[in-house]
């Protein structure tokens, strides 16, 4: 089952009252976009931009929306996604999060200290 670029936009919420997708990429696996506040892209007002969202990835071949955010600990999603893909790793939002935590312990060199900690500290 592949899915179109229409279902992909149905599948992130492509707009509503709060938040707008103000951007979308084809990529190798999919579609990426990059939703933001309806009203921050409406006025420019700095008080409503969304914070910690960004990017959402949609996988074609199988409808799977892979919310990456905003963080530096997904700075590299795309490639990551990419990554999982070649080693055969499931492309969703579980594999990716364990993947990147993982990517994050192996080059850790653009993390903050604290980032640092809070990503090697064990789950509760």
């Amino acid at each position: 089952m592949t899915i179109s670029l229409e279902e992909a936009k149905h599948l992130v919420g492509w707009s509503d009252d709060h938040e707008i997708v103000w951007q979308v990429r084809e990529f190798p696996l999919g579609w990426c976009f990059w939703i933001q506040g309806r009203r921050f892209r409406e006025t420019g007002d700095v008080e409503s931009v969304l914070v910690g969202e960004s990017d959402h990835f949609v996988i074609a071949e199988t409808a799977q929306v892979i919310r990456a955010g905003s963080s530096l600990r997904y700075r590299n999603a795309e490639a990551h996604l990419l990554d999982m893909s070649r080693i055969g790793l499931p492309l969703n939002q579980p594999h990716f999060e364990s993947f990147t935590r993982d990517r994050l312990r192996q080059d850790p060199r653009f993390l903050s200290q604290e980032e640092l900690h809070r990503i090697l500290e064990p789950d509760p």
